[in-house]
Formats: C-alpha cells, sequence, structure tokens
C-alpha cells in the first residue's frame, strides 16, 4: 500500500476517447477511501505495467475475457487544479486531509 498523504501522481482510468473516467484508490489505516498516491511518474507507471502483466496472466489463465493494456491508465499530477477537483469529487475524505482555515483566511462578513 502506498502512502495516502504522500506522492504527487495518481493513475487515473481512461476511457477509448481518452476521458479519465475514474482513479485508483485505497482503503487507509483509519478506514478511509483515498486515491493511490505515487511519488514520482515513473513509480505510477510502474504500477501500471504491473496491473497490465497481471490482467495479460489472468486473461491467459482464463480468469478474464480481456487484458488490461497500458493506454486503459494514466498517470497524472494531482496537484493540477482539474484533477485536484476530480479526485475532491471522487474521494470525498480527501477533504478532511486538508488543513482547517484559520480565522484570518475567512471572509470578512
Amino acid at each position: 500500500m502506498n502512502d495516502q498523504s504522500e506522492g504527487k501522481y495518481i493513475i487515473g482510468n481512461v476511457s477509448f476517447d481518452d476521458k479519465i473516467v475514474g482513479f485508483w484508490g485505497e482503503d487507509s489505516a483509519d478506514g478511509r477511501y483515498l486515491p493511490s498516491r505515487f511519488n514520482s511518474e515513473a513509480e505510477a507507471q510502474a504500477a501500471i505495467s504491473e496491473c497490465v502483466a497481471d490482467t495479460e496472466q489472468a486473461y491467459k489463465d482464463g480468469y478474464m475475457s480481456s487484458p488490461s493494456s497500458a493506454d486503459d491508465f494514466k498517470a497524472l499530477d494531482a496537484t493540477d487544479p482539474i484533477i485536484a477537483a476530480m479526485l475532491l469529487e471522487t474521494f470525498p475524505d480527501l477533504a478532511q486531509e486538508g488543513p482547517a482555515a484559520s480565522p484570518e483566511d475567512q471572509p470578512s462578513p
């Protein structure tokens, strides 16, 4: 399991028309469901390659009707504002991770 609070990169599931349709996630030690995070794009790509190899073997063994390909997934920068917004929508528990706004940061009435 990856360290949930660290890592700039995440893995997105990509549709046939190259749209992000989901993210890899896992249960954290405290019971929250959070995105799987990776420290580098290379680490995320290695996880994708491992997943693809596992599905190819499952396909050969008759456990899957078709294997996944590397084109089914994409390493994404979780700090990109669009990706960050999508992550909050998919993983509501992420909102609990961020620091609470201080009184100085609150708009005045």
